[in-house]
């Protein structure tokens, strides 16, 4: 589960961000003289003050003034204008790795940006199917919310239960708050560390539609379950044509697919 908790941290402000001591505009008016010490002394005292001023600014807008320029590099290495009009996010448990793909238009395949070591996630392969049981979803998802004040640094919200969960899940108690976020802790989450979080969280942001999260068990065929399967038939397909296909979910929970071209 991810909270609200505003921890923002002195090394990520750059100097323009950073407050300036003013003397009163009405200063002048008054025959006050200060010593060097006391002046000192009040600086120390009014820093704080201005420091936690400072702070307010939301820690997104820092992390996209130090991530833009390589987001933009590495987008350039692929023939990808920034930012690409499409953004899927492809993990893996087994083997922690999130891959970031992306493209500029629905007509063109998805490339390959980067890859990340997902740092954490509990529980074991399989999917998530009641509040408590430690699991990391399996299926396929969108990112619904961003959160730029997480306890865990930079968050981004999916969409669970979906359509395929509210079937299979737990009726009463299937969870829910479910983040790929920075930190190297997580229950249920992914944890992918700080660094990774805020290029993550600035692509995410500035991608114009929805990005789509899929998460597997692992990178090869799956053991024969039928989630497993329809993930794999999912992840098949994506990999043969290099588009994501379309997917829809029956009354059942199954998961259905066609070629989006």
């Amino acid at each position: 589960m991810d909270r609200n908790h505003q921890k923002y941290h002195p090394d990520l402000l750059s100097n323009r961000n950073r407050g300036v001591l003013c003397p009163h505009p009405t200063a002048s008016t008054h025959n006050y003289s200060l010593n060097t010490d006391t002046k000192q002394c009040i600086i120390k005292k009014m820093l704080p003050i201005l420091w936690t001023s400072s702070m307010m600014i939301d820690r997104d807008e820092l992390a996209r003034h130090k991530v833009m320029p390589h987001l933009q590099t590495i987008c350039d290495q692929k023939g990808i204008k920034y930012p690409p009009s499409r953004l899927l996010l492809r993990a893996f448990k087994a083997t922690k790795q999130l891959e970031l793909w992306a493209s500029n238009s629905p007509t063109n395949k998805l490339k390959l940006l980067k890859s990340y070591k997902i740092l954490a996630a509990s529980g074991k392969l399989g999917p998530k199917r009641k509040e408590g049981d430690r699991q990391v979803p399996e299926g396929v998802y969108f990112i619904n919310r961003f959160n730029p004040k997480s306890q865990f640094h930079l968050s981004l919200g999916i969409n669970y239960p979906n359509a395929s969960d509210t079937v299979l899940a737990d009726k009463q108690h299937p969870g829910g708050d479910i983040f790929i976020h920075g930190s190297k802790v997580s229950i249920g989450c992914l944890a992918m560390g700080d660094e990774a979080i805020e290029e993550i969280y600035t692509i995410a942001k500035d991608c114009p539609n929805k990005v789509v999260v899929f998460i597997l068990p692992q990178n090869k065929p799956a053991p024969n379950t039928e989630l497993w399967k329809q993930l794999d038939s999912i992840n098949q397909q994506f990999e043969r044509t290099g588009f994501f296909p379309k997917v829809t979910v029956d009354s059942l929970g199954n998961y259905q697919i066609s070629t989006i071209k």
